[in-house]
């Protein structure tokens, strides 16, 4: 089952060029092609030591070529269903019209499957008397019983009465709210169903996204104009009914978390594979342009490697692997990205550290980021307004020495924090806050 389940989500990958969209005939096509490779090889066709270096070793169509002993008839059909370009692969039609397969089809209608069948007539003297009578039309006295399942009138009419005295809701399973930007209170926000399962919310500046607990993801929209809400007259300050809306053709992927940005979002999928959409200003998406994306898309230099979490500031981004590397991208002033400099980037770049230093965690503030170390030490780096990198150092005669900001990643090193072992970090526009403990 988990082949079966790899084999479906690498042929939506492969098929859809790197963007996430749903995958139709053509992608069933290339997998019926990795399979009779396998068969014909006695090996995969494409391998790789992890699955963000196989995608990208299939994006390339690289593998190794046919065994000459087979036919080039065979050969020629498994290069054709395994074609990089989707339109060039052979419909199923075309795949059965082939000499090699035409043959076997006409048996298929007329011989493979034909079981010699003789049919004994049992006496009906044989059935039952009970049998018979429920069968029969006629007398035997028997009372006729209701097939299992099938509904009689009292239980229909229990079933009208109930229901028109209200049937009991299912029980909502979670509750997520929403304030702020002119609504004062709390707001409960509407899920996709009742049985939502939400593990995870991120807010950016106008979006709101949600990741279920079967890995969905979903986000809020705000009314368009043509709602009620929306129509002249409306009362004015009337609360907004946001709409939950799924991602579209994710049915394939699984979602485990979510980071959203300035009018953009990233979210990850449990092969450590990165996704982005929405605005592309300031290269925030990492495709190497400034281009908009209305739908997820794989970040595409990242497929070597496998992301474990990510984080988004309002105009940058920082993802952390499996191997403890960083990489950073988006708009670089105040030295946000640790890079040593305040240029930009459209495309991810890796951060540099010490080899004594392996972050685990990265978390993205409004023009400053701060990382976790697999030590539990802090390090940030951008801008140190109203000291919230803690990078403040004290001076002679008991004054303040302040660092307005710093371009790579800095250890905290202001008591407490430098002798006590950080957990978590969250950082607000001109403040931050730590939890302490080890994991």
């Amino acid at each position: 089952r988990k082949r079966k389940n790899l084999i479906l989500f690498l042929c939506i990958i492969q098929t859809v060029t790197l963007t996430l969209i749903t995958y139709n005939q053509k992608s069933d096509i290339w997998a019926l092609g990795c399979v009779l490779y396998e068969l014909a090889s006695l090996k995969r066709a494409f391998e790789a030591q992890n699955l963000p270096a196989l995608i990208l070793k299939i994006m390339r169509g690289t593998f190794s070529p046919i065994s000459d002993k087979y036919s080039k008839e065979l050969q020629s059909l498994i290069l054709s269903m395994l074609h990089l370009d989707p339109n060039k692969r052979p419909h199923i039609n075309q795949i059965m019209a082939q000499p090699i397969l035409i043959n076997s089809l006409m048996n298929l209608y007329t011989d493979i499957g034909m079981l010699p069948c003789t049919r004994v007539q049992s006496p009906l003297s044989s059935l039952p008397g009970q049998a018979r009578g429920a069968t029969g039309g006629g007398g035997g006295g028997g009372k006729l019983s209701p097939r299992p399942g099938s509904a009689t009138r009292e239980s229909l009419a229990s079933l009208v009465m109930d229901s028109s005295g209200g049937l009991p809701k299912p029980p909502v399973l979670c509750s997520v709210y929403y304030w702020g930007s002119g609504i004062s209170s709390p707001m409960l926000l509407p899920l996709p169903s009742s049985d939502t399962q939400v593990e995870e919310v991120s807010i950016g500046r106008t979006q709101k996204a949600a990741v279920t607990k079967n890995g969905r993801l979903f986000v809020w929209e705000a009314p368009t104009v043509g709602t009620d809400s929306m129509l002249p007259g409306a009362t004015e300050g009337q609360v907004p009914a946001f709409v939950p809306r799924y991602l579209e053709g994710q049915s394939a992927v699984t979602i485990q978390h979510v980071a959203c940005g300035d009018l953009f979002t990233a979210c990850l999928t449990d092969r450590g594979i990165l996704m982005t959409f929405g605005s592309g200003a300031n290269g925030c998406l990492g495709h190497g342009n400034f281009n908009d994306v209305s739908q997820a898309k794989i970040v595409e230099a990242l497929l070597g490697y496998e992301v474990v979490q990510v984080s988004c500031g309002a105009c940058h981004v920082l993802a952390v692997t499996n191997d403890h590397e960083v990489f950073a991208w988006g708009r670089g002033d105040n030295g946000r990205l640790g890079l040593g400099t305040q240029e930009s980037h459209s495309l991810p770049q890796q951060v540099g550290f010490e080899e004594t230093e392996q972050p685990c965690s990265v978390q993205c503030g409004v023009d400053c980021s701060m990382l976790l170390t697999v030590e539990n030490k802090l390090l940030c780096c951008g801008n140190n307004r109203y000291n919230k990198l803690a990078l403040d150092t004290a001076g002679s005669g008991g004054s303040l020495r302040h660092i307005e900001e710093v371009h790579t990643f800095t250890p905290v090193s202001t008591p407490p924090l430098v002798n006590t072992p950080i957990k978590h970090v969250a950082m607000g526009t001109s403040h931050t806050i730590v939890i302490t403990g080890k994991e």
